[in-house]
């Protein structure tokens, strides 16, 4: 049995690190307040993620928005959440950072066997993260410190890998650091 293994790439984006995880690539894309850059983390190659990776967000919601496939819900909400924040639609994304939460935590595959079983929870895992780092900076952008604490915390949790829980927890640790 041939073992998938992870492959990161340099890409041209605009602050964007691209990155192949079980068959789906991932962009960052970076948001500031408190003059700090947090990061959050959109799907490319699913649910126009490509486009909001590509800084056209009112397009990609606009084309998200109109779509009535349920097969990829979980890659529509965590497109959505980016898009909405990025744009500064603060309740939009907020429903959207919570749909992409709620479909992770529900996210159920195929049971073939024990290798792929701890494959999926692994991938599982990793997706939870992400959404809950998305709606960590959410809370972060929009002041609600206490909130984007705890989301990073149980992103890290969740998935002790999830680089971009670590570096935007350490950037509002910075933030609390200032104020207190």
């Amino acid at each position: 049995m041939k073992q998938q293994r992870q492959t990161f790439l340099s890409h041209s984006l605009p602050r964007s690190i691209l990155g192949l995880f079980a068959m789906s690539s991932f962009a960052t894309a970076t948001v500031n307040a408190e003059e700090l850059t947090y990061t959050m983390t959109t799907i490319i190659d699913a649910s126009y993620g490509d486009q909001v990776a590509a800084g056209k967000y009112d397009k990609a919601i606009d084309k998200l928005s109109a779509s009535n496939s349920k097969n990829d819900a979980f890659f529509k909400a965590t497109n959505l959440c980016v898009a909405y924040t990025k744009t500064g639609n603060f309740a939009e994304a907020t429903i959207a950072c919570d749909a992409a939460v709620d479909k992770a935590r529900r996210m159920d595959f195929e049971k073939r066997s024990q290798v792929s079983r701890r494959f999926q929870v692994k991938t599982r895992k990793s997706y939870l993260a992400m959404a809950l780092t998305n709606r960590g900076v959410l809370h972060a952008v929009t002041g609600d410190v206490e909130l984007a604490q705890e989301a990073f915390s149980e992103a890290l949790n969740t998935y002790e890998d999830a680089k971009p829980a670590k570096t935007n927890l350490a950037k509002l640790d910075e933030v609390v650091a200032k104020k207190a």
